[in-house]
């Protein structure tokens, strides 16, 4: 998916394999899914498995096929060896025969791989708080972006406590008042509402749940809209420009590709009709009042350019925010990002950095692994010099952070764009005298035409290899 429009596979792609299953979840990772939904269950011997249904009667079968007795089966009266012993397959068709209950653990790995995120269902709160924590720890060891379904202040405050990386998704919220308290609590740019489009498919819901111009907007006041319950193309395309939603959930029907020519995208298409290369910037005020708005102009033509209004300062602060930033980019070509400054400046008064080296690396390549979640290609920004009256950020540190973070996204397949080689030997034409910090018009305009170099020497790159 290239746009703005996150698409999340409900249970997998439901429409297609055996919901809640690995090779449901493979196949959406295949598929081009962004996300999926998933419910989880608890076994006997305290194992967390997915699974809908408290019983596993409706999806399970015997080995050999044959239908389980009338007798409720329920999960946590079995350990997941006894668990094994079930086909969880074969009831969709013969071709699934042999697929086991997937465990949790196995599916965080999965994303992982893939660089998914997961929407975990609000059954989570059936469980005992132990069982919870133990869920969240995973999650927190995974590294997998994770969307949780909510219903209380209670279940946020709890959230945002023990999973602070997390977004959070509740349904049917359309008074004002609650929607106030719940983004306060979460965070707007955190908070999710989940709004049902079609009636036949969520016939059990409330009807004040159900999108209309005028609840969708008032959601998008607060929150990030996301919908269901969308029965085929044209249900989604009608909704995508009727309600603006940020994500939308589908058991299959709708695929990652829809977007790239839906009528919300064609006015971002280029004169051919195709869809122009996604690319996000992301960084600090060198990249937000710097060279960020120039290359934007310097890319319009070919290239659909997000970048947030944010300033992310810290790497430590940048990351908090990708989550969101995510969201609101969608899946891109190319992202582009900067950090440093603010992590070599002593600004706490005890004469020492924000950031060790050794933390600004470590945060640095959290944070590119992340971007690599959702985009192609990273390139990453070497921080710029200063006018050396800047004793707590002198360019020989500068230097070395960004000798030390170099190598290490070098590693992971991020490309370096040396911003600091373009200021460095021009500093009193292209560092503001006011502030021996920033960029003055013609260093934003002389970084601006290096990143927008880098972005579409590896946009030619990626085209090349697409086409092999």
């Amino acid at each position: 998916m290239r746009r703005g429009v996150v698409l999340s596979g409900h249970r997998g792609v439901e429409a297609e394999y055996p919901e809640n299953t690995l090779i449901s979840f493979r196949a959406a990772a295949e598929q081009g899914y962004e996300m999926v939904e998933l419910d989880l269950g608890v076994t006997k011997d305290r194992r967390i498995v997915v699974i809908h249904d408290d019983v596993i009667n409706r999806v399970a079968r015997n080995l050999d096929g044959s239908r389980l007795p009338d007798e409720p089966i329920h999960v946590d009266a079995l350990t997941y060896r006894e668990l094994r012993g079930y086909d969880f397959g074969i009831a969709h068709g013969e071709r699934f025969k042999g697929e086991p209950i997937a465990l949790f653990s196995d599916v965080l790995n999965l994303m992982r791989e893939h660089h998914m995120g997961i929407e975990v269902d609000h059954k989570l709160f059936h469980f005992s708080p132990d069982l919870r924590a133990q869920v969240y720890s995973m999650v927190r060891s995974s590294g997998v972006p994770v969307h949780m379904s909510l219903a209380t202040a209670e279940e946020i405050t709890e959230i945002r406590d023990c999973l602070p990386d997390a977004q959070i998704i509740c349904n049917g919220v359309t008074d004002e008042p609650t929607l106030a308290r719940f983004s306060a609590l979460a965070g707007k740019e955190r908070f999710w509402v989940a709004l049902p489009v079609d009636f036949e498919r969520a016939s059990w819901a409330p009807r004040s749940w159900f999108a209309t111009a005028e609840n969708a907007a008032l959601v998008r006041r607060y929150a990030k809209l996301f919908i269901w319950a969308v029965k085929d193309r044209a249900s989604f395309d009608a909704a995508v420009d009727a309600f603006a939603p940020v994500g939308c959930e589908t058991s299959g029907e709708i695929k990652p590709e829809v977007n790239d020519l839906s009528p919300v995208n064609k006015e971002k298409a280029g004169t051919n009709g195709a869809v122009k290369p996604r690319v996000a910037l992301f960084g600090d005020s060198i990249r937000r009042s710097g060279y960020g708005k120039r290359v934007g102009e310097l890319l319009s033509d070919d290239f659909d350019v997000f970048q947030p209004d944010e300033n992310g300062c810290y790497i430590k602060n940048l990351l908090l925010r990708i989550p969101a930033w995510r969201c609101d980019a969608g899946k891109c070509d190319i992202v582009h990002f900067n950090a440093g400054l603010w992590d070599i400046a002593s600004n706490l008064g005890d004469g020492k950095p924000f950031s060790t080296v050794e933390e600004y690396c470590t945060n640095v390549v959290r944070a590119a692994r992340l971007f690599q979640g959702f985009s192609k290609k990273v390139i990453f920004a070497t921080t710029t010099p200063v006018e050396n009256v800047f004793p707590e950020a002198a360019n020989e540190q500068i230097a070395a952070y960004n000798a030390a973070v170099v190598p290490e996204l070098q590693k992971i397949g991020v490309l370096i764009d040396d911003l600091n080689a373009v200021v460095l030997p021009n500093l009193g034409e292209y560092i503001r005298p006011d502030d021996h910090l920033h960029l003055t018009a013609a260093g934003a305009e002389a970084c601006a035409a290096a990143v927008a170099a880098s972005i579409r020497e590896t946009a030619k790159t990626l085209s090349q290899q697409s086409q092999q």
